[in-house]
């Protein structure tokens, strides 16, 4: 309870609502450059995003990720860009974890 999914474009979160937070959880179809925000908004609350969770786009053919500038992402999972097609990303300040083969 208090966790819902929604999709924002091509990409789908999970929101916590008792925390106000939002991770990444997969995609439908993201291609080419893909600009990732600091928050969604959803039932007009703000949910900030900070994870982005194992297999979010694996096999994508995503050409390069850019954050928002005040983007609070602290992890990316395992797997999350596994098989993927990235030729260029510039991680933000607030990420700590890189999970295991994030990006194999």
């Amino acid at each position: 309870k208090g966790r819902y999914t929604n999709r924002v474009k091509s990409i789908v979160y999970l929101i916590d609502i008792n925390e106000n937070i939002s991770s990444i959880v997969g995609n439908n179809d993201a291609d080419g450059d893909i600009i990732i925000p600091s928050s969604i908004i959803w039932d007009s609350k703000e949910y900030k995003i900070i994870n982005i969770l194992g297999d979010a786009f694996k096999q994508s053919y995503i050409k390069s990720i850019q954050f928002s500038p005040d983007s609070e992402l602290q992890i990316i999972k395992e797997h999350a860009f596994d098989s993927s097609f990235i030729e260029n990303i510039k991680f933000p300040p607030h990420l700590t974890k890189i999970g295991c083969y994030a990006f194999y």
